[in-house]
């Protein structure tokens, strides 16, 4: 991981765009965030805080979601968007960060807080749909290529996910787990689609 966050570095990006299944979620539609400011925190497992837990605030590109988000309702996809208020507890409106989307910008730490994030969420359908979605993630990933590749900013993708998820202190939770994250390695060091679209997608409703 430490690898990643120096390459994406390297890259000197304008704009993190962050891809999550385990921020706020919607039912049914993918959500960008529209707050102009995000922090949030995480701890890992098996260690106590501190030193184990971790803090983020960085700038989000509000008008650019907001834009992207018009622009793929108008196309026809399942997106939508959400905003965080100010609460009664002393929030103060920012956008609420969960571990997920926290650890990720953690490898990037020496360049995060001078860029802006995007951050599109995944409905929680992922959870029981996941092998339905491949053709709408097909499709949604194209057209989001498309509106990306033509900003003036240079755009960095992130994924942030658990691969096979829910994976115990000792391992995957079955064969199938083990063959579903060794697939999605295969796919991002190669690139090759059969990876993720055959290999990985045969296993996802086993997992």
């Amino acid at each position: 991981m430490l690898q990643v966050g120096q390459q994406i570095a390297s890259l000197k990006p304008e704009i993190i765009f962050e891809v999550t299944s385990h921020g706020v979620s919607d039912l049914r539609r993918f959500l960008f965030y529209l707050n102009s400011f995000a922090n949030g925190s995480a701890e890992t497992d098996y260690c106590s805080c501190t030193p184990c837990c971790y803090d983020i605030s960085m700038p989000m590109d509000a008008q650019l979601s907001h834009r992207l988000s018009q622009e793929l309702i108008m196309d026809g996809l399942n997106v939508s968007a959400v905003m965080f208020f100010p609460g009664s507890h002393g929030t103060d409106g920012n956008a609420v960060l969960k571990s997920a989307e926290v650890i990720p910008l953690l490898f990037i730490k020496e360049i995060y807080q001078q860029k802006k994030l995007v951050i599109f969420s995944q409905p929680s359908r992922c959870c029981d749909e996941a092998p339905s979605m491949a053709q709408e993630l097909l499709t949604l990933g194209h057209v989001l290529y498309q509106k990306l590749d033509a900003l003036q900013e240079k755009v960095v993708f992130v994924l942030s996910g658990e691969l096979a998820a829910k994976h115990t202190s000792f391992g995957p939770n079955s064969a199938a787990a083990e063959d579903f994250d060794n697939h999605c390695g295969h796919w991002a060091s190669t690139l090759h689609p059969k990876y993720l679209l055959d290999y990985a997608a045969k296993n996802a409703a086993e997992v």
